[in-house]
């Protein structure tokens, strides 16, 4: 069923799009840009003339029986199971001044013309649609006319036996829910079919749009159409449901509006398919029949607006002044529809028309395009989920209009393609959310990196070392930490330059990285200082550990503007003491570094024995 109320063209209803201007929009409001005054002037210049009806017609005497041109279509046969009625079938007749009773529609046979097609836009006029079905059976027969729209203010089903019996069935959603003949969100008529040609007059009368899609069916049949379309939303306003849900709990967690605004947007397109499908009426409204006049309207106008939020706070347009100046304007003109919709119909009608809907659907494109263009990763997404629903529209509208044979898929192609677009949404939204966690991620690693060498940087390496520290405490494994210094480091630089000086520190922390086993953590501590956290290492392995990588760095000669720089360095290694913090582990290992110094640098002073209080320290010997 066509999602849109009164005059929604499929073809315009659904989809983001976007419009940009070329040109800064100017502050004054008197400068507006030619597009926007284009259409206020579009909005408002109609209204005078727009609501006027026609010229009363007076119906005219005649027979009381049916009369039918020579042109008039052949009967449908009854044993059909299904059949759409349409131009092979049936006629209808337009009356301007909504006068004519069935009597006097009956004498004007000549007045019928081919029905061609079931969409007839906005008109004033009451239309007549007619006709035949012919039962060669013995028995009587029952088919079900059914009605694909809903909203539909006046709908009559006037039945014509052969024996002249008449009989009229009231519909429309003008009237109590509890009116109607079948409990059904759609309007079903159940015609009991006597041997011989039966005839059909529907009268539909509507003051905003006109679509009128019949089709006759078998009972079991339909009832298998019936629970293929009840299956068939359930999925629809289940996944919305869980994606609404989703976001909701993303907005809780996170705080960030795009998440709330997604939720609202389709909540809103949720109550806008229910309303336009007859489920609302049905079970959220059902004694109040007046809310359908304006339900359909404001739900349109507060999409565009969500819809419009959504799409300006997910692709930071603030970073295009004039698309987000542009889109605020359009935000404005849909929020004062919103509220005359309530004071003339005639705004009614002009909401879901295309001078309306066409603005909403080229900005979206245009600021998806835009974005991508400049960059925005998600914006392929937004981009995909518009042109599936875009499609969706348009292959629903034609299959309304019969211009293209009817089948599920495309009658219910608009609801498929917004779905697509909600999942694409989706996934926009997980590609933003990943794209910001990479960033995250990324600046983490900056903020706990040492660019020159690509260590951990001081901040870095305390906070892993206190994870592994408290790790070791809690199990009681042994650790132990080592400070080296480069011996002489000041007269690399001024022998050398700061160039000089910064090859060596790359070349003694890429010696360093090479050494350390998996576990060990490697930072530089500052300056020419490094530091290595050693997990579930003894002193004694301490100590051997850092012997070897001392000699790692004595013997490594370092290319330099065609020299060769040698350098030693100086260790001191302390082991972790029960419940002793990091502070004192490292205060006591930097203690025997410059112990270490003062006794003639190139070696390795080893803590006897872990602990604050430990009473003497010994060199590792080669």
């Amino acid at each position: 069923m066509p999602l849109w109320k009164p005059g929604i063209h499929p073809s315009a209803r659904a989809g983001r799009g976007r419009l940009g201007p070329r040109r800064a929009l100017p502050r004054p409001p008197w400068d507006l840009p030619w597009a926007v005054v284009l259409l206020l002037l579009a909005i408002f210049l109609p209204a005078l003339g727009l609501a006027a009806p026609p010229e009363p017609a007076a119906p005219q005497p005649g027979p009381a029986a049916p009369v039918f041109g020579r042109a008039a279509p052949p009967p449908i046969p009854a044993s059909l199971i299904s059949v759409a009625i349409g131009r092979d079938n049936a006629e209808f007749l337009e009356d301007p001044s909504g006068t004519l009773d069935l009597d006097a529609v009956m004498r004007l046979g000549q007045g019928f013309t081919p029905l061609v097609h079931t969409n007839f836009e906005h008109t004033n006029s009451a239309l007549w649609i007619r006709f035949r079905i012919q039962h060669d059976g013995p028995h009587p027969l029952t088919r079900i006319l059914n009605c694909e729209i809903p909203w539909l203010d006046d709908l009559q089903i006037h039945i014509i036996s052969p024996d002249g019996t008449r009989v009229t069935h009231l519909l429309g959603d003008r009237l109590p829910f509890a009116a109607r003949e079948r409990d059904h969100n759609l309007f079903l008529t159940e015609l009991t079919l006597a041997p011989g040609t039966t005839t059909i007059y529907v009268r539909v009368r509507d003051m905003s749009h006109i679509e009128i899609p019949l089709s006759l069916w078998s009972e079991g049949e339909f009832l298998r159409h019936d629970r293929k379309a009840t299956l068939f939303f359930g999925l629809i306003y289940g996944g919305i449901a869980a994606m609404v849900l989703s976001n909701l709990f993303l907005f809780v967690t996170l705080r960030a509006r795009v998440h709330i605004l997604y939720s609202l947007h389709l909540m809103l397109y949720a109550t806008l398919s229910l309303a336009a499908h007859g489920y609302g009426f049905m079970w959220l409204w059902p004694n109040h029949p007046g809310i359908n006049d304006w339900i359909f309207s404001d739900l349109i106008c507060f999409m565009h607006i969500t819809g419009l939020l959504f799409a300006t706070t997910f692709l930071n347009t603030r970073q295009y002044p004039r698309l987000h100046r542009l889109s605020r304007i359009l935000i404005a003109v849909y929020s004062i529809l919103t509220v005359l919709v309530w004071f003339d119909r005639y705004f009614d009608r002009l909401i879901p028309s295309p001078p309306l809907i066409l603005p909403y659907i080229l900005f979206m494109l245009w600021i998806g395009i835009h974005a991508w263009y400049n960059g925005n990763r998600s914006a392929r997404f937004f981009l995909l989920g518009t042109f599936f629903s875009l499609v969706g529209g348009v292959v629903s509208t034609l299959t309304n209009d019969g211009l293209l044979p009817y089948s599920f898929t495309g009658f219910y192609a608009f609801e498929m393609g917004i779905c697509l677009d909600a999942i694409l949404l989706s996934f926009a939204i997980a590609d933003r959310m990943r794209q910001m966690e990479l960033e995250r991620a990324h600046a983490i690693h900056l903020a706990e990196t040492d660019p020159l060498t690509g260590l951990f940087n001081r901040r870095g390496f305390e906070e892993y070392a206190a994870r592994e520290l408290s790790r070791a405490a809690r199990h009681g494994r042994p650790l132990a930490v080592a400070i080296l210094d480069i011996d002489h480091f000041k007269r690399v630089n001024d022998c050398h330059s700061h160039a000089g000086g910064d090859v060596v520190l790359r070349e003694v922390a890429e010696c360093l990285h090479q050494g350390a086993r998996v576990s060990d953590v490697v930072g530089r501590w500052g300056g020419e200082e490094f530091i290595l956290l050693l997990p579930e290492t003894t002193l004694a392995e301490a100590g051997q550990l850092a012997e070897r990588l001392r000699l790692q760095i004595a013997g490594r000669l370092i290319a330099f503007a065609g020299q060769e720089i040698h350098c030693t360095a100086s260790f001191g290694i302390a082991g972790l003491a029960p419940g002793e913090p990091l502070e004192s582990l490292i205060h006591r290992a930097d203690t025997l570094l410059y112990r270490a110094k003062e006794q003639g640098r190139n070696r390795c002073l080893v803590e006897a024995t872990a602990g604050p209080h430990a009473a003497a320290a010994a060199p590792v010997l080669p």
